[in-house]
């Protein structure tokens, strides 16, 4: 499993300034996250990386308590295929 780091809006695996894949994130009011986008760069596909930054987004918004709008396809198809993301789901 890679090494999942954070930083303001953001989760990714790399380095800070030159990340292998990283998700983005933006605060929509005061309850809300929308995540922006989901990159994974080639070297790193087909080994689940992210899906890891969606669930890490997840467990971040719980314990914000706030919800998320997948705005990013990826992070869309995510939470359609997984009932356990419903609780923070913003729809």
């Amino acid at each position: 499993m890679a090494e999942i780091k954070q930083a303001p809006g953001r989760f990714y695996v790399g380095s800070e300034n030159d990340a292998d894949a990283e998700i983005t994130f933006n605060e929509k009011g005061n309850s809300n996250y929308v995540i922006a986008s989901t990159v994974v760069n080639d070297k790193l596909q087909g080994e689940g990386i992210g899906s890891q930054l969606v669930h890490r987004v997840v467990e971040h918004a719980r314990q914000q308590d706030k919800k998320i709008e997948p705005a990013c396809s990826f992070a869309r198809k995510k939470f359609e295929d997984t009932p356990e993301y419903e609780d923070v789901w913003e729809k």
